[in-house]
């Protein structure tokens, strides 16, 4: 049974009354209960204002979750309750008047360590990341490794989201011996005793937890991308640093139609409308990613039972992001490198390489920057219904992404 018009009214006030605002510079964090590193206390100043923390992001993310898609969009994109849409076009204003980056402290001044932090309290692994680090740079020199623990990145590859690059990173920093040679992907020689007529690399949810470890240690592998199967939840038990690369829900849609059919990749589809209407799995794939459960076109209906499974799957999916060590956003990679290298451990990082690729509009001819943005931007590419279409099916990974963009940000200016 549909949920009554009452009732829907009722729940818009009650996640309009939990929307979270951004406070004014001049207020700064204070919060009993999570005692702040040495490095962020000094980022503040004393005040009497406790700053909203991750659970009241989790209740305001999963209210959101349980209205229509059109209410979900509308609400991201009038009440911007995670500030990442206006911060991203001050970001873009600010990059083309200057024609170049920010430096860290202009982006503080766009966006100050906030008092209300999703990213606290912290809930990543840190004592996984230290091992990794000092696994890794035994690795890279050449050391001897007391106690190895077999520590590797696991990425989880969102397509066309960054992760080939990623992968050219790990390249660039990693012995070759010690890095998978199809795309970072471990797995294409693996035997799995669950599906032990599998094939395929990029499938790590095929194996146990056991298996995987033994394989890696046993080839020598510091990196494994999982790139066609979900992050399933006993994953956070590996002796893995976790990292993941988001894109706009929509540029990725529209970036991988083209990858896909216009590149001729086994793909014999002629229009995005048709290939949008056969690729069901590709809805919500963010959610469906991070939460190991269905988030197709079904979970967006109105019916009680639905919105309450729609909900503990976007439940499932935030817990599980806000777990991982390093949370990038693609258009923002060219901001990421001092925080791969604290995270990962690398140095070697091709800054030009981020700049061309990610932020195109930075020391580009304004008519190429028009051609630029039409081939890559969902909304100059798609019609108006097209592209209310789609983002009607991407809702949930519209509210996913930015809590990762949030994530990478306040992890970039609060400096942890």
């Amino acid at each position: 049974m549909n949920a009554s018009v009452n009732e829907r009214k009722e729940h818009m006030k009650n996640t309009d009354d939990k929307i979270i605002h951004t406070p004014s510079k001049s207020e700064s964090i204070h919060d009993e209960k999570q005692e702040l590193p040495i490095k962020e206390k000094q980022n503040f100043n004393n005040s009497n204002r406790k700053g909203k923390r991750y659970d009241d992001f989790f209740e305001m993310s999963t209210s959101l979750a349980a209205l229509t898609p059109e209410e979900i969009l509308e609400a991201l994109n009038t009440k911007d309750p995670f500030e990442m849409r206006s911060f991203s076009q001050k970001l873009k204003e600010k990059e083309v008047e200057l024609d170049r980056k920010l430096t860290l402290d202009e982006i503080k001044q766009l966006f100050p360590c906030p008092v209300d932090r999703i990213s606290l309290p912290d809930k990543r692994d840190h004592t996984k990341a230290e091992i990794f680090r000092k696994e890794i740079k035994s690795v890279i020199h050449n050391e001897p490794i007391a106690n190895d623990t077999g520590s590797f990145i696991f990425f989880q590859h969102l397509r066309k989201a960054g992760g080939t690059h990623f992968c050219s990173v790990a390249n660039q920093n990693l012995p070759r011996e010690v890095v998978p040679r199809y795309y970072c992907m471990p797995d294409r020689m693996w035997h799995s005793s669950q599906h032990p007529n599998h094939s395929g690399a990029g499938y790590m949810t095929h194996y146990t937890n056991e298996e995987i470890i033994t394989n890696m240690k046993n080839r020598g592998f510091r990196i494994a991308g999982n790139e066609w199967d979900p992050f399933r939840k006993d994953f956070l038990e590996l002796p893995a640093l976790l990292i993941t690369s988001f894109r706009s829900p929509m540029d990725r849609a529209v970036s991988q139609f083209r990858f896909e059919c216009l590149e001729h990749r086994g793909c014999h589809i002629d229009t995005i409308e048709e290939y949008w209407k056969r690729r069901g799995e590709l809805v919500n794939v963010y959610t469906w990613t991070f939460s190991n459960r269905r988030s197709g076109r079904a979970m967006l209906e109105q019916r009680k039972k639905v919105i309450k499974e729609r909900v503990e799957t976007l439940q499932i999916a935030i817990d599980t992001l806000s777990q991982f060590h390093l949370v990038l956003f693609i258009d923002w990679l060219y901001y990421s490198t001092a925080m791969i290298q604290e995270v990962m451990g690398f140095e070697k990082i091709d800054e030009d390489e981020l700049t061309n690729v990610v932020r195109p509009h930075i020391h580009q001819a304004p008519e190429r920057n028009e051609a630029e943005k039409t081939k890559y931007d969902a909304k100059s590419y798609l019609s108006e219904e097209m592209y209310a279409s789609m983002n009607h099916d991407l809702a949930l990974d519209e509210i996913l992404t930015d809590i990762a963009k949030r994530l990478f940000l306040e992890r970039l200016v609060c400096e942890i």
